[in-house]
């Protein structure tokens, strides 16, 4: 029972607001306009149009290119992911030295935060 009731509370609450506003008079009903028509297409003379000569193109030539071999990508691959680990290296060590720098600064805030919450 009370499930029920609450039920009703709750929906006359959210619809409170959202109800749209009602019209306290009865519409005038209008008369139905006709549509006017739309004017006709004007025609389109046509123009001639003035050809113009084709132009030849010239025949592409195949350009002289050293081919890589695979051994050379794979030289290449090795040597970026030894730059990568190298500088995943230099990151954790940065990231290792800018916490030892910023602890000493964190353990004094952290000191004054506590004694302001126990004067409080």
């Amino acid at each position: 029972m009370e499930i029920r009731v609450l039920r009703v509370v709750i929906m006359k609450e959210s619809t409170r607001f959202s109800r749209m506003p009602t019209a306290t008079t009865a519409s005038k009903t209008a008369t139905r306009k006709t549509r006017a028509r739309k004017a006709s297409a004007k025609k389109v003379t046509p123009v001639a149009i003035k050809a113009t000569p084709v132009q030849q193109v010239s025949q592409s030539v195949k350009p002289d290119a050293q081919i890589i071999p695979l051994g050379a990508y794979q030289a290449d691959w090795n040597n970026r992911w030894n730059i990568h680990h190298y500088e995943m290296e230099m990151l954790v060590k940065d990231v290792r030295q800018l916490v030892e720098v910023v602890t000493p600064y964190y353990q004094t805030m952290l000191k004054q935060v506590k004694s302001i919450q126990l004067s409080n």
